[in-house]
């Protein structure tokens, strides 16, 4: 259970899918779309991106990684949020795909995009991170 808010859910939910859980992870977001449905459209607008992003960031953690960079380039396309943190992080998360993909320079570019947000987030810095060394995936 929750406290009726949607900012609680969202961090949970991320928090399944980065460990490991994401049938739970995935159960919860279908459910994701009732918590909002009945605020005003631009309210709809601001949460139905961060579902996006949940999306995003559950299909990179299942390896559907085609999936999960359309999702972060709509998260980005979309974004109505003041500050660029999940634009940022969206950022982020295309490069590492390309890192994981071999695509080293589409990687870079989207380290460098993530970078000119300006955000004070960890994105950034591990952005500027992964520029130096590619991001990898231990197993």
């Amino acid at each position: 259970r929750f406290p009726n808010n949607l900012e609680s859910k969202s961090l949970y939910i991320e928090s399944l899918i980065y460990l490991d859980k994401v049938d739970e992870a995935e159960e919860l977001l279908k459910k994701y779309p009732q918590s909002y449905k009945n605020y005003s459209t631009k309210g709809k607008e601001i949460w139905k991106v961060r579902e996006r992003y949940l999306s995003a960031v559950l299909n990179m953690q299942k390896g559907n990684y085609e999936d999960a960079k359309e999702s972060f380039l709509l998260v980005i396309e979309n974004y109505n949020l003041e500050f660029q943190w999940f634009k940022a992080l969206s950022y982020l998360k295309i490069g590492q795909i390309y890192d994981l993909n071999n695509q080293r320079e589409n990687a870079k570019k989207y380290y460098k995009l993530a970078i000119n947000t300006r955000e004070t987030t960890k994105a950034v810095k591990e952005a500027k991170e992964y520029l130096k060394a590619p991001f990898t995936i231990e197993k």
